[in-house]
């Protein structure tokens, strides 16, 4: 229970920040920035898209190098 409503006051936070850096609209370079990150996390999405269509062996391969990895920084495995 308590994971969970941390979880949920995790994304309330998230979300308070994400309109805080939208409204209101700030000065020149700074309202271009929420933008350009939402470019970046969609772009970034369409990568990972085209390589679950095209090349899953890769993302297996990342996932591997993701849970031997786990080992070595929690001192598991």
């Amino acid at each position: 229970m308590i994971s969970m409503s941390l979880g949920v006051a995790g994304a309330i936070l998230m979300v308070a920040a994400f309109f805080g850096s939208v409204y209101p609209v700030p000065e020149y370079p700074f309202n271009l920035l929420p933008y350009i990150f939402l470019a970046y996390l969609l772009a970034g999405a369409a990568i990972l898209i085209r390589l679950k269509m095209f090349s899953p062996s890769i993302l297996d391969r990342v996932e591997l190098d993701l849970e031997g990895s786990e080992g070595a920084i929690i001192g598991r495995k």
